[in-house]
């Protein structure tokens, strides 16, 4: 499949747009996630640089997607891509566009587990509290941490997101592993999926927004989804009479068909 530079221009900025939230997280940095985002585009330009055909202005645009991404007013096509995407994504608080989200107030740091918060009997369960994830990495021999390990609040009130010195770092050293693995056009798919992989391994259980009390989108999925988002964007722009529509639904009683499921399986054992 052949890959335009403009799209893999689009699709690693749109990639690592919010990639600095993770950095204030591990290393609590007040400074404006977009900044942090460019500096750790800058470290790793040469990796960079090399799949994008050791275009130096087609870098300039990559790095440009991250640090402005906020601006409203930028006439620059790719970065008001990835804005609407990031929209798209995170449409429950489009209102909250700005920079200083270190300041936000949060009663907590962890990521709220979604499945806590399905009832198949809200009746009788509405006082059932929310579950929270640790900030573990998420590997194949530690698979257990997927199991929320904060029962409510009250559990986490007292305590603080504790990560290894270490971690940034790691994380850095393994995406430019990842990057050093490009070697020619056909290689940028794996790149992307291995790309994934590793923001998965990290940031699995960090939260992406911090401005309310309860967030249950990780910074992984949001990074994903925005890289998605855009890319169907660029790829519907330029075809007439084609409009892109994001499709949102539910599946009513799943609840049911998963609770079947489980009965099910139990009565093997």
């Amino acid at each position: 499949m052949n890959i335009s530079n403009e799209e893999k221009i689009l699709l690693l900025g749109s990639l690592f747009h919010d990639i600095g939230k993770f950095e204030q997280r591990v290393l609590t940095k007040h400074v404006p996630h977009s900044e942090l985002g460019a500096a750790f585009f800058d470290e790793l330009k040469d990796e960079f640089k090399k799949i994008l055909e050791d275009n130096e202005d087609a870098f300039l645009k990559a790095r440009r997607i991250i640090s402005a991404h906020h601006d409203k007013n930028s006439i620059d096509e790719l970065v008001n891509i990835t804005r609407s995407a990031d929209h798209q994504s995170a449409n429950e608080r489009v209102g909250f566009d700005k920079e200083d989200d270190w300041k936000d107030v949060w009663s907590h740091k962890y990521l709220t587990s979604l499945f806590s918060k399905i009832y198949l009997n809200y009746d009788k369960q509405r006082n059932r509290k929310n579950k929270y994830y640790a900030h573990k990495l998420l590997t194949e021999k530690h698979y257990k941490i997927i199991i929320p390990e904060y029962e409510s609040e009250e559990d986490i009130k007292e305590d603080k997101p504790k990560y290894p010195e270490d971690t940034f770092r790691n994380f850095k050293e393994d995406i430019k592993s990842v990057l050093s693995l490009y070697e020619e056009e056909s290689d940028f798919t794996q790149i992307i999926n291995l790309l994934l992989t590793v923001i998965e391994k990290y940031m699995w259980c960090i939260q992406d927004f911090t401005g309310s009390a309860n967030t249950d989108i990780s910074l992984f999925n949001h990074l994903k989804d925005v890289a998605g988002i855009s890319n169907a964007i660029y790829k519907s722009k330029d075809k007439e009479g084609t409009n892109l529509n994001l499709i949102i639904g539910d599946l009513p009683g799943i609840q049911n068909i998963f609770l079947t499921w489980h009965i099910k399986n139990l009565q093997k054992f």
